[in-house]
């Protein structure tokens, strides 16, 4: 769809690296959640001959900023290389905060060629304070395609008990969990 590009946002200012060397430390976010944000129709890649590193997301989230949100019909694309941080990630969804948030949704979305560890990643754990977030509701993770994607395609995971529902259907996830491993130690998962 030519009017597609429109709608796409690109990023990432390192130099790709190959395996085994991590590129430097610079944080690569693309887009950052909002409170009862939708995220719809949008193309989210790199910028060519960059790659995207650091401690972040291409769609991040933080504090309520996961809170109802909706992350519908985007396509994200060649996320990162091969010298990635295994911190850096696809989708990294979380609360981190200390607050009480409702679970997101994640649907028809299109992963691939994504070489920042795993596809759509809901993970929280205590914040800094030594809060522990609440995450209410059911987290809805459906009719997705991954295809390509370095670690796993859906990862979802809390270091802290987990009181909402988690509802992960109708995916299709091709060639996920590949590597390679950017650092030493850390595998792809």
């Amino acid at each position: 769809f030519p009017s597609h590009d429109r709608f796409r946002i690109m990023t990432g200012s390192q130099p790709p690296s190959p395996p085994g060397e991590l590129v430097g430390g610079v944080w690569g976010t693309h887009l950052t959640s909002c409170q009862d944000g939708r995220f719809v129709g949008l193309k989210i890649t790199d910028n060519p001959g960059t790659c995207t590193t650091g401690q972040s997301a291409a769609i991040m989230s933080n504090g309520y900023g996961m809170d109802n949100a909706k992350y519908l019909g985007c396509e994200l694309h060649d996320i990162g290389c091969d010298g990635t941080s295994h911190y850096q990630h696809t989708m990294y969804l979380s609360s981190r905060s200390g607050f009480t948030v409702s679970a997101p949704e994640v649907a028809f979305m299109h992963l691939r060629d994504c070489r920042a560890k795993f596809g759509i990643h809901i993970y929280d754990q205590t914040d800094p304070y030594g809060s522990n977030s609440i995450l209410t509701g059911v987290a809805k993770i459906h009719d997705n395609v991954i295809v390509r994607q370095k670690g796993a395609g859906v990862s979802c995971h809390s270091a802290n008990p987990w009181s909402a529902g988690l509802h992960i259907y109708n995916n299709i996830l091709i060639e996920c969990g590949k590597g390679p491993v950017a650092e030493l130690g850390n595998g792809t998962s």
